[in-house]
């Protein structure tokens, strides 16, 4: 149980009794407890989960560049249907972190280009994706010492117009396109790494938030924290994010996991991709393919999904089994990047879905449970802090009596129930408390039965017995809901180690 620390009672009575003044009594408020290679190859499965055919695909060129182009095929088969073009460095991925919502607010493809010359093959694909119409924008992320004024001229030589985003570092680039985007919502993730952000890429796309970075654990770009300060709506992807917008003191949705994986995880089942028809799934070690593979995913209405490129990981299988309304996955990169082996791994656990969700439905029954038993806890624990209040009331109100008899002979006796009830208030743990709480009655037992104690004295003193009576009743209760609560907890933990383990059985982990 959390408490609010009050002001200690004993220094209230020593107060009283040596100023004739009593103090208010105190109160108590208590709460419930983050490379492209060649080959391409297509396999199918049957997700259980869903009933339906869930095939695994791949798109995967010669080289990232060449992944990013068979990509904007995909996202746009239609010559001339994009409304633009989005370019990115493809060696260096700071300034295309928020390059995502970017590019499908655009209804823009993502490309990929050298940052000193225009990448072979990029060019032809601006002028199929673009179509005729020159008027449609081509817009580069980064300054000129990303992409360079070369690229720059090569693009306006195509006849379209060429536009430039790039701050001074990758904070104000994702700031300015923030800016551009004119988005009211934010997304936070760590600038200093890659996956957090591009997990979150589709999640804002959906959304219609902008994606805006943090260093770190920390926000040190004003800008960006007024932006983050005045968002209508904050979501922190990744627990650096997590850290970082919890320093700025700005309510959010929080969504973070162990490990990129983990965190890749979170966002596509615990936000508003849960129900997701489709998701990507692209390596979790280099930049290009999930940053290509996320606008892919945001354009389907996906989730993007990160793995080891030789074995599929543990949080991503996991993911596809937690995403009811799954209808297939596209794998974005060559199978250096992403081997064959993870393929098949994809697809036995879309295969072996059946075995899992008997699992699957004891722990959302689990889960729900637990929950409920938690917010007992929390009401408990309140209920238990307004009753030690009331206690307090009544152990002033005796204090009160006590200094209006000069000859009181419970001075001491009260002192020491006073910090009995001191100690109970300054509980850090259940253990502490519960020490306390068996101090507090030994001291009002002795002071009810003081033979000394005037009959004004005696009644006050037996009014707060029955206040600590309720106090008590309010324990009693707060223990049995903490540890019903417990056993909900071990019940929805030993869940989901149970479908871990048969996850990890089917792909051989």
């Amino acid at each position: 149980m959390t408490k609010n620390r009050p002001t200690a009672v004993a220094a209230l009575v020593a107060a009283a009794l040596a100023a004739g003044t009593i103090a208010a009594a105190p109160a108590l408020a208590a709460d419930g407890g983050s490379g492209s290679a060649t080959g391409s190859s297509t396999g199918s499965a049957t997700s259980g989960a869903t009933g339906t055919a869930a095939k695994t695909v791949r798109i995967s060129g010669a080289d990232r560049y060449a992944t990013a182009i068979q990509a904007s095929l995909k996202d746009f088969p239609a010559a001339g249907s994009a409304n633009g073009v989005v370019i990115a460095r493809g060696d260096l991925y700071v300034d295309a972190l928020a390059g995502t919502p970017l590019a499908t607010a655009k209804h823009a493809a993502l490309l990929l280009t050298d940052g000193k010359s225009l990448t072979d093959g990029v060019g032809t694909e601006i002028q199929r994706v673009l179509g005729p119409d020159t008027a449609k924008p081509v817009t580069i992320l980064g300054g000129p010492d990303a992409v360079s004024p070369q690229v720059e001229a090569q693009l306006k030589a195509l006849g379209h117009q060429v536009t430039r985003i790039g701050g001074a570092d990758r904070y104000a680039t994702a700031l300015d396109i923030a800016g551009t985007s004119g988005a009211k919502t934010a997304v936070v993730a760590t600038g200093t790494d890659f996956a957090d952000a591009l997990a979150a890429g589709p999640l804002a796309a959906y959304q219609g938030s902008a994606i805006v970075l943090s260093n770190g654990p920390t926000v040190t770009d004003a800008g960006t924290a007024a932006f983050i300060a005045h968002a209508a709506h904050v979501t922190s992807v990744g627990q650096p994010a997590v850290d970082a917008v919890h320093k700025l003191k700005v309510d959010d949705t929080e969504l973070a996991g162990a490990d990129r994986y983990a965190t890749a995880e979170a966002v596509a089942t615990q936000s508003a991709l849960k129900d997701a028809k489709s998701a990507v799934v692209a390596t979790g070690a280099d930049f290009a393919d999930p940053l290509v593979g996320g606008v892919y995913a945001a354009y389907n209405k996906g989730a993007l999904l990160m793995t080891d490129g030789a074995k599929l990981s543990l949080p991503t299988a996991r993911a596809l089994l937690e995403m009811p309304g799954l209808g297939g996955t596209t794998i974005v990169g060559g199978t250096d990047a992403v081997s064959q082996g993870v393929q098949n791994s994809i697809d036995t656990v879309l295969a072996g879905a059946p075995q899992i969700q008997s699992l699957r439905d004891f722990q959302v029954q689990a889960q729900k449970q637990a929950k409920t038993d938690r917010e007992a806890v929390t009401i408990t624990a309140n209920i238990l802090a307004d009753q030690l209040t009331a206690a307090a009331d009544a152990l002033s109100a005796l204090t009160n009596v006590v200094k209006q008899n000069p000859d009181t002979h419970i001075g001491d006796p009260l002192l020491k129930l006073a910090d009995a009830l001191t100690a109970v208030l300054d509980a850090k743990d259940d253990n502490a408390l519960y020490t306390a709480m068996q101090n507090v009655d030994l001291a009002s037992r002795a002071l009810g039965a003081d033979p000394d104690a005037t009959p004004a004295e005696q009644a006050a003193v037996s009014s707060f017995t029955t206040k600590w009576g309720g106090v008590a009743n309010a324990y009693a209760n707060y223990q049995k809901a903490d540890a019903t609560a417990h056993m909900s907890d071990t019940r929805a933990a030993d869940a989901q180690r149970a479908i871990d383990e048969a996850i990890a059985k089917l792909i051989g982990a």
